[in-house]
Parts: structure tokens; sequence; C-alpha cells
């Protein structure tokens, strides 16, 4: 093992390269002069030989350039084959001929092209391809301080906290994933630019607007209250690094799409919306989710904009009745989120009629404040609109799977999962809801989680798919 490390490692000694990271205050690059990948296949997939695992691991290294196959003074490279479905690959990134560094491009887009390939040739499970339409993950350093910073603090605005002071130990998410989580919601309650901004404001979040010389607004930047750098300066994320629809833009497009609802909002000493308000915005909603899933299922609709229009009421809705903080429904809402968006063009630029009234539903849960979900008639509608919704991502599941968009698909199936399994729903209804609300309820609520994979119409009074989709999440093949 001396000899094959010296061996790898020669070329970047004689080009004077360090063995370590610099440290605090050293001058030297960050990014070293070793590449690592794992490759990995399914576990149900067939046990490949030495020699098509070699053969994967060639085109690996010949296509991102780090050692072309008829290049001989390209870069040292090893592959390490331990374990049945996977394998190591590690390179020294300078060259065996000029002793210069080679710093490849694109390498993670190449690899995956290159798996997708051989996926394909081998007769392996095949995996979705990478569509860029993700969010950016923290990174570990986000993380890292996240933990830091974890543990016993106030509780406040925009803290996740429940505003009784006092302070609870609590787990601190990266502030990118938290402002995430607050943008998107508000930008999904809120219907201009102005009236965003102020609410963003109010929940804690320090805001700075990037304005043009004439003045206009052309962006916005966000970040969490006690989130500094080393010079003791705000950490701010643009909207785009947040999420690629979640620019200035795209949200103006997006709050331009439909109008605004003619709803009269009676509030009451205690809430900005009377019950009775809160009740028929939520119904609101579920009829305007089974709206468009009968759209999507029949075709007569663009199914991107249904895609993107859904992730904004399933945001209003987590907003509406768990506030700041994190619940299960933030989280169908965060598991979503890829779905929502389309390859390329991230959202679309027109939404049809079915797209719009979710997105003014959407609006319409956000102007009630919060939810509790108390009492029958709350209660009846929430479990409704959880339901409606789950019918109607398992609809969007369908729709994506049948596209090929297997990122999409997979999301939009989780979504609808953990819709059906939402503690709301598996709750025993309020001792007070009639005996037939209650029965019906618990009836659609059991054919939702026990939903069939035929292609047959769903039962009248299950608000399910006409699609309910056989989609399994997008399995892994060779990758990087």
């Amino acid at each position: 093992m001396g000899e094959l490390i010296e061996d790898m490692t020669a070329p970047g000694k004689a080009a004077g390269l360090p063995d370590r990271a610099p440290g605090p205050g050293e001058k030297g690059s960050k990014y070293g002069w070793v590449w690592q990948c794992s490759l990995r296949n399914e576990d149900s997939d067939r046990v490949l030989s030495d020699a098509e695992w070699r053969g994967v691991a060639e085109d690996v290294m010949d296509r991102t350039g780090i050692a072309p196959t008829d290049d001989s003074g390209g870069c040292r490279w090893i592959a390490v084959h331990h374990d049945e479905n996977h394998i190591h690959l590690m390179a020294t990134l300078v060259r065996q001929d000029s002793e210069r560094r080679f710093h490849p491009r694109n390498d993670f887009t190449v690899v995956r092209s290159v798996c997708r390939e051989w996926e394909g040739k081998l007769g392996l499970t095949l995996t979705a391809g990478a569509d860029k339409t993700a969010t950016r993950a923290a990174t570990r350093g986000e993380i890292e301080k996240a933990a830091r910073r974890g543990g016993p603090r106030p509780d406040g605005p925009g803290t996740g906290g429940a505003g009784g002071g006092g302070g609870t130990a609590v787990a601190v998410l990266p502030s990118r994933v938290r402002l995430r989580q607050i943008v998107s919601q508000t930008a999904a309650t809120k219907r201009g630019t102005p009236e965003f901004l102020e609410a963003l404001r109010a929940q804690g979040v320090r805001v700075h607007e990037n304005h043009g010389p004439d003045g206009t607004l052309r962006g916005y930047a966000v970040g969490m209250a006690g989130d500094t750098d080393r010079k003791g300066k705000q950490v701010l994320f643009g909207g785009r690094t947040l999420a690629p629809d979640l620019s200035l833009p795209k949200l103006q497009q997006r709050w331009d799409s439909a109008p605004t609802p003619q709803v009269q909002v009676t509030p009451t000493r205690l809430s900005k919306a009377s019950q009775e308000d809160k009740v028929t915005a939520l119904r609101t909603g579920a009829a305007a989710a089974e709206q468009a899933r009968t759209a999507l299922a029949a075709g007569t609709e663009a199914a991107d904009g249904i895609a993107h229009a859904t992730a904004d009421l399933l945001a209003s809705l987590a907003r509406a009745t768990e506030g700041i903080h994190a619940g299960p429904s933030a989280a169908a809402a965060a598991v979503y989120d890829r779905a929502a968006r389309t390859p390329g063009v991230v959202q679309p630029n027109q939404w049809g009629t079915a797209a719009q009234g979710l997105r003014m539903a959407s609006w319409q849960i956000g102007m009630m404040g919060m939810i509790s979900g108390k009492g029958k008639d709350q209660n009846a509608a929430t479990v409704a609109l959880l339901l409606a919704l789950a019918a109607l991502t398992a609809e969007v599941a369908a729709d994506r799977q049948q596209a090929r968009r297997l990122h999409q698909a997979a999301a939009a199936t989780k979504t609808s999962t953990l819709l059906r399994e939402h503690p709301t729903v598996l709750a025993p209804p309020p001792p007070d809801l009639a005996a037939g609300m209650r029965h019906l309820l618990q009836q659609q609520a059991q054919q939702t989680r026990q939903a069939p994979t035929s292609a047959q119409p769903a039962p009248t009074s299950y608000p399910g798919a006409t699609r309910l989709p056989t989609v399994e999440p997008p399995r892994r093949g060779p990758r990087r």
C-alpha cells in the first residue's frame, strides 16, 4: 500500500504541491490536487464483473479529461473494487509529462452522463439525469456553523420559537435552508413586492434591496439575524441562490399570473379573520385542488403551470396551520419543491385557469392569518384540503412520470404519501363532528392511504387521482 501511495502522489510531490490544506491565515488554494469519485449501482441490479467496472471507470477518466485513453502523459489514477455494487476512483490532478495541474471542468455533469449511458449498456436500473431543478444544498461550513449556533436561544420572530420567551434548546437549521422556507412561504401568501419585503422584515429577516442607478428595485437578498461572517458582516443570500424561482423577476411574474381574490375578510378581536372566513378559505383551496387534479387528468390544461402553483398552495397551508414552525405540512411542501420546477425554464410563463385557481386559493388562505384546525368545521375543511392535495400531487407524479421527469415524479410521489399520512388526517375526528361527516372523512382517508395502483377512476367518495401512479423514487445506478 505504501508503494502505491508513493506512485500516486509522485507527480504532485515533483510539482512541489503541498500535501495538506492551508491552515487558518495561511496562503494557498483550498482546492486539493486529489480527485475522488464513488460509482454505485442499485442493490437489485446484477453484480458487475471486474471487466465491466473497468470499462465504466476508464470511460469516466477519459471523458472527464483526467486520463484520456490516447494520452500517455495524463493524470495517474486507480479504481478500487472492494464491494459487489460499487467502486472508488482516485486520481492525482497533475499531468505526468509536464507536472502541471489539471482542472476538470463540469466533471459532475460529465460523470452523470457517463453513468446514464452505462446503465443502458449494462441493463441496470435507469436513473434520472441532472436537470438543474434542485435547490442548492447547504454547504458543510453552513451546516457546521448552524450546529455551533444550536442550543439554548431566545424565542422570537423568525427564530422558530413560540414567542413566549425564556429560551429553549432547539436544533438550528442552516441559514440557507431556514431562509428558503421562510421566503417560499411568504412569497406564496403575498402578491406584491412591497408587502413581500415588509412581511419578511416582520419575521425578523434581514432584507437588503438591490436598486439600479435609476432607483428601480432589481433584486433582494436576505439573511438571518445574528448570522455573520468572520469579519462581523451580515451573511446574505440572494433570492435566486435560495431557489431558482425565488428571484425577484420570477416572483413578480408569479404574482401577476392571477387576479386578486375578491374576498371580504371579517377580523375578530383575536384573529385577522373569522372562523367562517377560515373555513371558506380552506374549502376554496380543496375545490381548487380538485379542479386542478381533474384538468391535469383530462389533459385540458398545461401540467407545468398546475405543478408550480400546487407548491404555493402547499406553502400557504403550512404557514397558516404551523406558522414559523417546521411541522408536517412544511415538510411536505419542502419535499414537493423540486416537483414544481420545469427543467430549462424553472417556471412557466403562463398559467391556465386551474393553476390560477390554485394561486388565488393560496393567497386567500394567506389572508386568514393562523388557522388552528380546531372545531368540527375547521377540522373537516383542513382534512378535506390535505386529502385533495394528496390526490393532486399523486396526479402530478403520474404526469411527471409519463413525461420521464423522474426527479419531479419522485418528489410529488413522496409528497402525496406525506399528506396521506399527515397527523391531521390520521387523527380521530373531533367528538362533536357529525357522525355522517366523520364516517365520510375516515373513509376518504383510508381510501387515500390505500389508493389502488390501477388506472381505473377512483371512487366518487375519494378525491383521488384517475391515474394513480406506480411511481418509485429514481434509483441509483453508477453515479458520482
